[in-house]
């Protein structure tokens, strides 16, 4: 029970930060580097590194959640991608870019934790607890 919570909980934290950003990122021009068309930036954020392992990392805990005992050779590769890039993120962003990173609003920060730190640590700690495929 408690791990079907944690994915739930990864699923969550992960769509909602995900979520919130594309629709500041359709509707608004932050920074003057950014694409000027709203397509264009929100494609621009969904290549960032930190995105693609969240999302990556939020697909296959949707998956666990409704099939705690799925398993096939392609899902196990794609739950270990998500691992190591979480795992990069994590020490990446709060080793390297967190001093430099600033986000302007409390939203933001919000997500930025969610994303950067959060997530991270659950994911990690899911797989630690459950392994690579957790069942009930």
């Amino acid at each position: 029970m408690m791990n079907r919570l944690c994915q739930l909980l990864i699923v969550l934290a992960v769509f909602y930060a995900l979520s919130y950003k594309t629709v500041l990122y359709w509707s608004a021009q932050t920074r003057p580097w950014q694409p000027v068309s709203a397509w264009g930036r929100v494609i621009f954020y969904y290549s960032f590194f930190t995105v693609l392992a969240n999302l990556l990392l939020a697909i296959s805990s949707l998956v666990l959640l409704f099939k705690p005992h799925y398993d096939s050779r392609l899902f196990r590769i794609i739950r270990l991608d998500a691992l190591v890039g979480i795992i990069i993120t994590m020490i990446v962003y709060n080793g390297v870019l967190r001093s430099i990173h600033h986000p302007p609003t409390f939203e933001l920060c919000m997500t930025n934790e969610l994303l950067h730190l959060v997530v991270p640590i659950i994911g990690i700690l899911s797989w630690l607890v459950w392994g690579a495929l957790p069942s009930d």
